[in-house]
């Protein structure tokens, strides 16, 4: 996904500094891919339904219910199922090699790295994957497009339910995603400063 604030796209630029500080630009962006993926499952959540995702013989459907849920409510055997919501496969992930951000994707599963102060300091809970089917069933939540692995097999084709979420989750993460931003472009510019200063020599 594409992340502007005033007209810049945020990862491009810590990309771009990722060729001075790439554990400084990875850090700013794993904090700022948690931070949009927790404002999406919000609004994912915030919507609330009176049709609940439900699985017999196999098959998923939606059910409707007599009082209204949190959207995107899963049930097994008239139980919460786990996870209870599909916000919980809104997932974010880095690809260190890339220089990349993806959040609300599909990914296999991986265990995120941890940075703190632009270096690795350990390595995070597993992450499970997240399927081509999952990502097409969220992005008909959205807004309303079925992509070509959406599974036809549940009932939520047939409505017309899409919320925007993400839109939403994103608009609210501008702020504290700038705030990484000029985080991060200050750690890499005091970095390149001390090493200039580090490297000058001076003539007598």
């Amino acid at each position: 996904m594409n992340f502007i604030v005033n007209g810049v796209d945020v990862f491009d630029v810590l990309k771009t500094m990722g060729d001075v500080a790439p554990d400084i630009a990875l850090e700013q962006m794993s904090k700022s891919g948690n931070h949009i993926r927790e404002n999406q499952r919000r609004a994912l959540k915030s919507t609330h339904t009176n049709t609940i995702t439900r699985e017999a013989n196999g098959k998923t459907y939606l059910s409707r219910i007599d009082m209204a849920r949190e959207f995107g409510a899963r049930e097994r055997h008239n139980k919460d199922d786990n996870p209870e919501n599909m916000a919980s496969f809104i997932t974010s992930f880095t690809m260190d090699a890339s220089l990349v951000t993806v959040v609300n994707g599909t990914h296999g599963q991986f265990r995120p790295i941890i940075r703190r102060d632009g270096k690795v300091v350990g390595v995070g809970s597993t992450v499970k994957g997240v399927s081509k089917q999952t990502h097409a069933i969220l992005q008909k939540m959205n807004d309303g497009r079925i992509l070509s692995d959406y599974p036809t097999r549940t009932q939520l084709s047939k409505h017309n339910i899409g919320t925007h979420y993400a839109d939403v989750g994103n608009n609210r993460s501008i702020p504290k995603v700038s705030q990484y931003l000029v985080k991060g472009y200050k750690e890499v510019m005091d970095r390149v400063i001390k090493k200039n200063v580090k490297n000058r020599t001076i003539n007598l």
